[in-house]
């Protein structure tokens, strides 16, 4: 009876294991993507177009299954890049056809592997007639970046119509953003008029930046400021554009002692999700502990924040917890701030370190659906699952990819959603804690989400 029981149990495990070790899909996609980067011409481009379009398939199918769905997002990113490669004006013709005919996420793909192409008059006035007729605010974010690196102008008057503050962050951030790189005159009245009308935003460091970029001044949020000198100035007033500052933190804030900060952070923003690691290490650091330091700060900082801030809070270890579901961002109410301090006291250290699975909540099931100025997350090093003692680790195609992997990914998630990403990496110690190994990659992946996200990266020893 035991032998039998151990035969089942063979053959179970094996049937379990073998899907697990076959070919992915995804690897003869990959194969083709090789052979486009040889082939800088129509058929390079019409193969890649084919590729790109079996991976957004895949994207669509896979996308309820988040250990699939890496696998063909990945592919994604690669196309992307293989479109930056292939810049022959045969290859950008394939394109610039392709665009017109494509779904919103394959034209958001290659607007961004278009990015570091040379402007040209076919391309950009394909990408001006896209950013007319689509209502995707994703492929409208990517038009914008698009045009604006290319320096068209012409697209001034059709950017500005986005520059509103009714419609989702991403947007408004895209177009000052836009208009900050062409520097064209024409924006600096409605830029101003945008920033009379901001209240406790983000957005007005936004729009101080392209206002900055464009005149070539240093004054601060201030709309009447702005106006008067443009009053004065606009008559005979010639552009000069330099590099726009999208850091807030090297900006003349005018800062008062009644603004918050967060962890020295200002905080600016009226749309926040903090993400917060409660993995086993955060239990180092003596008496409080590391969650105990973080969770202390956070519930003192949501108890000042102003009714009028809607946030959410997702705690991380082998798996997410998120606070709100329904809806995914709530007022800063007196209610609301004692029920989410009722949350994080709830928290216990234990697990994992699974980071990317919460940055992609927070990106995907609350930024997407009602828009994040910024994200806030603690944690005390780079991610760490559960199963990384495996010894066929490399096998498992949906076992985490490296650190830099991660933030590759994070990065192409986030490249339409313009959400800021502060990291604030805690590492307080106590004597008998363990030894932890790989800190210096830890606090390298941290400032790496923090740099490619606009971010600031803080550390708490």
């Amino acid at each position: 009876m035991q032998r039998r029981q151990l035969e089942w149990a063979v053959s179970a495990l094996l049937t379990l294991a073998t899907p697990l070790f076959a070919a992915s899909p995804v690897d003869p996609l990959r194969e083709q993507l090789k052979q486009c980067s040889q082939h800088d011409n129509a058929q390079g481009a019409g193969v890649l177009c084919g590729v790109l379009s079996q991976a957004v398939n895949g994207v669509k199918q896979f996308g309820s299954n988040r250990h699939a769905l890496r696998e063909w997002e990945e592919l994604l990113i690669d196309v992307q890049v293989e479109v930056s490669r292939l810049r022959s004006p045969e290859a950008v013709g394939i394109f610039v056809m392709g665009l017109q005919r494509m779904d919103g996420m394959s034209q958001t793909t290659i607007l961004q592997g278009l990015l570091t192409h040379p402007a040209s008059s076919e391309l950009d006035e394909a990408v001006m007639k896209l950013l007319r007729s689509t209502r995707d605010f994703q492929v409208q974010v990517a038009c914008m970046e698009l045009l604006s690196t290319h320096k068209y102008t012409a697209a001034t008057e059709e950017i500005l119509r986005h520059l509103k503050p009714e419609v989702i962050v991403a947007l408004q951030v895209a177009s000052a953003r836009a208009l900050a790189r062409l520097g064209d005159p024409k924006a600096m009245e409605p830029l101003i008029e945008y920033l009379r009308s901001m209240k406790g935003s983000r957005m007005r460091f936004e729009a101080t930046a392209a206002l900055r970029a464009i005149s070539g001044q240093e004054f601060n949020q201030d709309a009447a400021t702005w106006q008067g000198w443009w009053d004065k100035q606009k008559a005979g007033f010639t552009a000069k554009p330099g590099e726009p500052v999208f850091n807030y933190e090297t900006l003349n804030t005018g800062k008062t002692e009644e603004e918050l900060s967060y962890y020295e952070i200002p905080l600016v923003e009226n749309r926040i999700v903090f993400v917060l690691d409660v993995s086993g290490s955060m239990q180092l650091g003596g008496n409080p502990n590391r969650l105990d330091r973080a969770r202390t700060e956070m519930k003192e900082l949501i108890n000042r924040l102003p009714e009028k801030t809607l946030f959410n809070i997702i705690t991380y270890s082998n798996a997410t917890k998120r606070w709100m579901r329904d809806p995914v961002m709530v007022q800063a109410t007196a209610h609301n701030k004692k029920q989410a301090q009722a949350f994080l006291d709830d928290m216990r250290p234990g697990g994992g370190t699974e980071t990317t699975w919460a940055l992609e909540e927070a990106l995907r099931e609350i930024s997407l659906i009602n828009g994040v100025e910024t994200i806030f997350l603690i944690s005390d090093g780079a991610p760490m699952p559960m199963r990384h003692w495996m010894p066929t680790v490399k096998a498992f195609s949906d076992l985490p990819p490296s650190n830099d992997a991660i933030r590759r990914r994070i990065k192409f998630i986030n490249s339409t959603l313009k959400v800021r990403i502060h990291t604030i990496g805690i590492y307080t110690r106590a004597a008998g804690d363990p030894t932890e190994q790989g800190q210096e990659s830890m606090k390298s992946f941290l400032e790496g989400i923090a740099k490619d996200n606009d971010g600031v990266y803080k550390e708490v020893n």
